[in-house]
């Protein structure tokens, strides 16, 4: 069985100009039409609602989107939104709210450098939380090369039931891009 069944995506908004709208949907949209993985897809304006959703995604009716999709602004250890007035949800933030109910789902953050801190830190995370493993960037990105990555990467989680075997296949076909993201995979 691939890695892969499912993508429960949280986007967040890019900016605070809503004229400028650019969307992770119809990449997963792409991904549904190529693999037949299916998504659920929601925008996210506030802290509040990104804890509801998790939540939600933790589910036992949702457990086959076992790909943790967050698309966000981000720091070090940390995910945000660019009204600065709303706080920002650090890796422990989201660790209390998901403690212990990840086990055999994946979390990948698509946003700039959250992966950029110890590993010792992300290990707690993984710990706590109990999912197979968090995967992001550590440097500040770009976002239409995030999106070819992250293509690429939910491409392979559908074809590879071992995660090691996905990453050494990303390694292969776009082991620069990779490596120019600062992609980062946490066990």
């Amino acid at each position: 069985m691939a890695l892969a069944s499912g993508i429960f995506a949280l986007e967040g908004d890019p900016e605070l100009d809503l004229t400028r709208r650019y969307s992770m949907r119809p990449v997963l949209q792409f991904l549904k039409d190529l693999n037949a993985i299916d998504f659920i897809f929601r925008d996210i304006g506030t802290p509040e609602e990104l804890q509801h959703y998790l939540t939600r995604w933790t589910l036992a009716k949702h457990h086959k989107y076992n790909i943790g999709y967050i698309s966000f602004h981000g720091t070090p250890g940390a995910i945000s939104f660019p009204d600065s007035r709303k706080p920002a949800v650090t890796l422990e933030m989201l660790g209390e709210w998901l403690e212990g109910r990840l086990e055999g789902r994946l979390i990948h953050f698509c946003a700039c450098s959250v992966m950029r801190l110890g590993d010792a830190r992300l290990q707690r995370f993984v710990k706590q939380t109990r999912t197979t493993a968090v995967m992001g960037y550590r440097t500040d990105i770009d976002w239409a090369e995030s999106m070819a990555f992250d293509s690429l990467l939910f491409n392979a989680l559908t074809r590879y039931t071992r995660l090691s075997d996905a990453v050494n296949y990303l390694d292969r076909i776009a082991g620069t891009l990779k490596q120019h993201l600062g992609f980062h995979v946490i066990r």
